[in-house]
């Protein structure tokens, strides 16, 4: 059995002992912690691996019509 899914199986042990109210609070907060890491990485203009976003397109200039 690989590594990964010793760890898997384990997890999921630990996932079905909790009781309903504390699964919801425990997926609350990794989509609370989960949320504040994509801002930062949109803040700083990275890729959740941590490469630089490509730079966005220059758009054209929109002139305005004359009423």
């Amino acid at each position: 059995m690989s590594e990964l899914q010793l760890v898997n199986d384990r997890l999921e042990a630990l996932i079905s002992s909790l009781s309903a109210p504390a699964r919801k609070e425990m997926a609350r907060t990794i989509g609370r912690k989960l949320r504040a890491s994509q801002q930062q990485n949109i803040r700083r203009q990275q890729a959740p691996d941590g490469t630089p976003f490509k730079p966005r397109k220059t758009q054209p200039v929109r002139k305005k019509k004359a009423g």
